[in-house]
């Protein structure tokens, strides 16, 4: 979803540049079913949970297709320890890498 405006959504369909952005009335938009979920609590020193924050990704990313690689979160932009996420070639065969100083 690019826009919402007063009747109508203006949706971008794929990620290709050359293909224009669709108006649909909001009557046609369905709001997707909300997900039964637990939260998950992650203790430990901070590289840790961070390497398991990216291992619970990718597996969510394994089972559904899509549902991480969507909605790419910003990169951390802070020195030291942080997060940058890419889109992945070859089906992401190298998903749930750390990289830097220590591997």
């Amino acid at each position: 979803v690019l826009r919402v405006m007063e009747g109508a959504l203006l949706l971008k369909w794929t990620y290709d540049e050359e293909v224009e952005a669709t108006e649909v009335p909001k009557e046609r938009a369905r709001l997707k079913p909300p997900l039964n979920a637990e939260r998950l609590y992650v203790f430990g020193a901070e590289r840790d949970r961070m390497r398991f924050e990216l291992e619970v990704l990718s597996r969510i990313e394994a089972c559904v297709e899509g549902y991480i690689t969507n909605f790419v979160r910003e990169s951390d932009a802070c020195m030291g320890l942080g997060m940058t996420t890419l889109r992945l070639l070859n089906q992401g065969e190298h998903r749930a890498k750390l990289l830097g100083e220590r591997g």
